[in-house]
């Protein structure tokens, strides 16, 4: 088919052209608005990241790197009740990721909820024992909650595995004096 046909037979119901309809779908996929919004986040334009993240998940609510960074930028402005509840739904798609474990741990810190950071920071400490801040996470939260010789020995596991932890460190001698 000629290009005239082509363009003939894309207006003929509604008298105007559709070409670039499919480019306009491809700019507008969770796919490339993902892949946007991550370049917004790493230069600094969380709106604009916040954005195409929403609308990623609008097309896509079980999109587990949009919502991981959707609570990310909630921790950023100081909403960790926004960030837990975008955490607690990538947990849902992905239900063991460490990452997404520990940011959602620090968002519960953050809201001043204790006891729920220092039970996400067990199980982080069981998907990644081999991690300092999984163990750094869970010592703050137990100390906040004033368990002191369990913020001790979580602050001593952290230690164990990365001696260069410096708030690990600084957190057990502030409780050893």
């Amino acid at each position: 088919p000629t290009v005239e046909k082509t363009i003939k037979s894309t207006t003929r119901n509604t008298g105007k052209t559709s070409i670039g309809g499919e480019a306009y779908k491809e700019f507008e996929s969770p796919k490339t608005l993902l892949e946007n919004g991550e370049k917004f986040y790493n230069n600094g334009n969380l709106k604009e990241a916040m954005d195409c993240f929403q609308k990623t998940i609008k097309m896509d609510e079980n999109n587990f790197k949009a919502l991981q960074y959707q609570g990310m930028i909630y921790e950023l402005q100081e909403a960790p009740l926004e960030a837990i509840k975008s955490y607690k739904r990538a947990l849902h798609v992905k239900k063991d990721d460490p990452l997404t474990l520990y940011y959602l741990s620090v968002s519960l810190y953050n809201a001043d909820k204790y006891k729920e950071s220092k039970e996400i920071s067990e199980k982080l400490t069981k998907v990644r024992p081999d991690w300092d801040d999984s163990w750094y996470i869970l010592a703050i939260s137990l100390q906040a909650m004033g368990d002191i010789k369990g913020a001790i020995k979580a602050y001593s596991k952290a230690l164990n595995i990365n001696p260069l932890n410096e708030e690990a460190s600084t957190g057990l001698k502030e409780l050893l004096g």
